[in-house]
């Protein structure tokens, strides 16, 4: 009887089991990897509002936006006093949430007298 040089099925069983394994180990990792890249995003954006919450200020003798209740921070009356081309300020476009494009859901309420937020 002659040996063939091949593999066995144990072995090659053995073999696709690791690679299971190690895939398994990889998609986990980036998943979470995405998670936490979306969630720097996310803070970068908040950092944006709070730059150009600050730089309203500036310009209206260090007063904030006063609102009766706390407002969504992209919708339209706050929205459009921070974001889009006739802003007061300087951003672009009010950031959307990096997962699915959708508009944040971060509120803002500034005390009475428009001296803080």
């Amino acid at each position: 009887m002659r040996k063939s040089p091949a593999f066995t099925l144990i072995e090659l069983l053995i073999v696709i089991a690791i690679i299971g394994v190690l895939g398994a180990f990889s998609i986990n990792t980036f998943v979470g990897s995405q998670k936490r890249a979306r969630d720097a995003t996310r803070r970068s954006d908040l950092k944006q509002y709070q730059v150009a919450i600050e730089a309203w200020s500036l310009k209206n003798n260090g007063t904030y936006p006063v609102y009766a209740s706390a407002v969504k921070i992209s919708g339209q009356s706050f929205g459009s006093t921070l974001c889009g081309s006739s802003s007061v300020l300087t951003l672009p476009s009010c950031p959307a949430d990096p997962k699915d494009g959708a508009t944040y859901g971060y509120f803002y309420r500034s005390n009475a007298g428009g001296t803080k937020y």
